[in-house]
């Protein structure tokens, strides 16, 4: 494999920025892979897209959502009539 060879590219979503995967870079560098953060259009060979919410027991998406103030573009987050949380 060529030394400049990039085996994950993480891309920010939505509101966030590339500081998002602080915590994931370095698990993938000890699990010795080449990573970088981009924060610009990558050219890729393959994508995967990761989405999701890790609420604690009890918790829902919306509390992890509003933990803090919401930035001014995340959207509103609120159960539908079966109890689903759903971005408005």
């Amino acid at each position: 494999m060529p030394a400049d060879h990039v085996n994950v590219v993480l891309v920010h979503g939505a509101w966030a920025d590339g500081t998002s995967w602080s915590k994931v870079i370095g698990p993938l560098k000890a699990a010795g892979m080449k990573v970088v953060a981009e924060t610009r259009d990558p050219k890729v060979a393959s994508l995967v897209y990761i989405a999701g919410l890790a609420p604690e027991e009890g918790e829902t998406a919306s509390d992890v959502v509003y933990h803090d103030q919401p930035h001014a573009k995340a959207p509103e987050h609120k159960p539908d009539s079966h109890g689903v949380e759903r971005p408005l």
